[in-house]
């Protein structure tokens, strides 16, 4: 029963102001996963969106599409939204919402911005999500003030995710044992 799964990471423009650039990388990204018909293949898409939860970026890739009244569809200095139908068939969600209920409280911790921006976005009609690793408390992050610091390299969360197939034939002994090892690994 091999399986084959698409992996992409994505590092996507930090820039508050250019929500518009954003969506059109967004937009891009999804463009050339369905150029490379992974269509009917299951995808991870992992990386820094720069995009909170309540960002187009991520309505366009939690719900196929962007509402046109989106406040962020409101900045387009250079046009680059006007044109595009802003629509994908991909099926997708996100890890941490999916085992949370809600993302993670912040992937980014700095002094100057604490928010989510980071995800782990999967195909959920054909891979279920066993374990997350749990962010660090705020009282962790901030020993130092906040990230980098002395023993975190980034001023972003590690993100880790063990998924499993639908239909891949496990028993729960196995699932449970390598949920646990994924995210021991984390941290």
């Amino acid at each position: 029963g091999g399986h084959v799964i698409y992996v992409v990471n994505t590092h996507i423009l930090c820039d508050p102001g250019a929500a518009d650039v954003k969506l059109w990388q967004s937009y891009l990204l999804l463009q050339t996963l369905k150029q490379a018909a992974v269509n009917n293949m299951p995808v991870l898409i992992c990386g820094d969106f720069n995009s909170m939860p309540d960002s187009a970026v991520y309505e366009y890739l939690r719900r196929g599409s962007v509402r046109m009244d989106h406040e962020d569809l409101r900045v387009d200095p250079c046009g680059l939204l006007k044109s595009l139908t802003l629509r994908h068939n991909f099926a997708m969600a996100t890890a941490y919402e999916t085992c949370n209920g809600r993302e993670a409280q912040y992937t980014n911790y700095t002094e100057d911005f604490k928010g989510t921006l980071d995800y782990i976005w999967f195909s959920p009609d054909v891979l279920a999500v066993l374990a997350i690793s749990q962010v660090d408390e705020e009282s962790q992050l901030q020993q130092e003030t906040a990230l980098p610091s002395s023993t975190r390299p980034s001023d972003h969360v590690s993100l880790v995710a063990t998924f499993m197939f639908h239909d891949a034939p496990m028993d729960a002994n196995d699932v449970q044992h390598s949920a646990h090892q994924a995210v021991a690994r984390a941290h």
